[in-house]
């Protein structure tokens, strides 16, 4: 059993910023303008212009269009900032079914030394006599001495042929030997690597401990969230399952202000509604669960189960538990949905219900949701 903690401090996105957008009026008017927009949904115009006035610019199409692009981009400002608490599902791993792992294994070839040619001819008696004639015209000089030329390469072409092809034997015989030795060993390191590597794409697919610690590490060491957790998690290879718990230390944020377009083209900014808040929280919260579920599931193929919890500060409530199976969760890695509908379809502990029109998570007291827990792992396990 592989025993795994982390604990993903929070960080919080930036605040949302006021926006501006500038504008050139068209004749009969001249100059240009700039309309700022602060957070708080406040306007301002900077006007430069010797023959408009603030009331006539307000007025113009540029204006009008400008107020309307500073309103659409303090929105979506605003929606931005809000899906770092609320598209957190949107975060997770796309995953597949282990047919898919097998076959995208990269395949592994058995590499071989090539030894290398020893790239020196043997030498030829042509050679050898080409050399002695030379040696014997500087040994005799004059011309009456051509018969003790002829004689002087006849004594020794065998014994300088013989001598040099010793030589050449002896140095290919050391080359051969270097080079055995040398592909030896580079095909031992080639065996090695090979054998490494299957045993590697062995253990992926079977899904050793060491394989998923790693992966795991790699995938929460990126994790960021706008809220502190904690997460612990129990792997059993054997079982192919995960099961994970999750903490929320400091319970959950979300931004209390919105904005809405108003018909009139410029924005409102306002709190939010009770009932907003505690919706937003709930879907804050599951997609949590099925980001987490993700990255325990890209792991390894191995892990056809993923079963994960959700409790409050210290564990005195839970909030949720899902049994994920990979089969069932693939579709929501590569589409949009909604954690709090999407839930419905696995087996599940939570007391999701309807407040003042919403969906909403209520806290189940701890000894009652580890007795439910247990007894719907009893029947599935």
């Amino acid at each position: 059993m592989l025993h795994l903690h982390y604990r993903v401090a929070s960080t919080l996105p930036q605040a949302v910023q006021g926006q501006s957008r500038s504008f050139t009026l068209k004749y009969p008017h001249h100059g240009n303008g700039t309309i700022t927009l602060t957070a708080n949904g406040v306007y301002n115009l900077s006007l430069n212009s010797w023959d408009t006035s603030d009331a006539s610019a307000r007025r113009t199409n540029e204006f009008k269009d400008a107020m309307f692009s500073v309103s659409n981009d303090l929105v979506r400002a605003y929606e931005s900032n809000l899906a770092n608490y609320t598209n957190i599902h949107g975060k997770m791993i796309k995953l597949h079914r282990k047919s898919y792992y097998e076959g995208k294994l990269p395949k592994v070839v058995l590499e071989s030394y090539k030894k290398k040619s020893f790239n020196f001819y043997p030498p030829t008696k042509e050679e050898v006599k080409a050399d002695l004639e030379i040696e014997a015209k500087n040994k005799f000089y004059s011309n009456s001495e051509k018969s003790q030329k002829s004689s002087f390469v006849n004594t020794n072409i065998d014994a300088l042929y013989a001598d040099r092809m010793e030589k050449w034997n002896e140095a290919k015989a050391l080359f051969d030997e270097i080079e055995n030795a040398h592909e030896q060993r580079e095909n031992a390191a080639f065996s090695e690597k090979y054998n490494s590597e299957i045993q590697g794409q062995k253990d992926y697919m079977e899904g050793s401990e060491y394989m998923v610690r790693d992966a795991i590490d790699s995938r929460m060491n990126n994790v960021t969230l706008p809220y502190t957790i904690t997460v612990d998690m129990n792997y059993s290879q054997d079982s192919h399952l995960i099961d994970i718990e999750i903490e929320l230390i400091s319970g959950v944020t979300i931004p209390q202000i919105k904005a809405a377009l108003l018909a009139s083209g410029k924005v409102s900014v306002k709190e939010k509604l009770v009932r907003e808040i505690e919706e937003e929280k709930t879907i804050s919260m599951l997609g949590v669960v099925y980001y987490i579920a993700s990255i325990a599931f890209d792991a390894s193929p191995n892990i056809d189960n993923v079963r994960i919890s959700l409790w409050d500060s210290q564990k005195q409530n839970g909030y949720a538990w899902i049994n994920f199976a990979r089969k069932d969760i693939l579709h929501n890695t590569i589409q949009q949905f909604v954690p709090t509908m999407d839930s419905f379809n696995y087996e599940r502990v939570m007391n999701l219900k309807d407040s003042r029109g919403v969906l909403v998570l209520a806290p189940i007291k701890a000894s009652t949701f580890k007795k439910q827990v247990n007894e719907i792992a009893g029947k599935i396990f």
